[in-house]
């Protein structure tokens, strides 16, 4: 499994950031996600690529949740 994120430009303290999430890939157990991050004049600011490892059962019991 691996992460990365590469910053192309420093975000500013009164910056509103967005971050757009697309699922590139998803099979049984593995995923691959891509997410970018904007700020409000639509300046590119980061970018991050994931990878998800599905597992069985509950991480966090679904009673502590709510």
């Amino acid at each position: 499994m691996a992460a990365g994120i590469e910053f192309i430009v420093p975000a500013k303290t009164d910056d509103r950031l967005t971050a757009h999430a697309h699922e590139r890939t998803r099979g049984s157990k593995i995923g691959i996600y891509d997410v970018e991050v904007y700020n409000q004049h639509d300046n590119l600011l980061a970018l991050f690529r994931g990878d998800s490892y599905q597992i069985r059962g509950e991480v966090i019991p679904t009673e502590e949740i709510q």
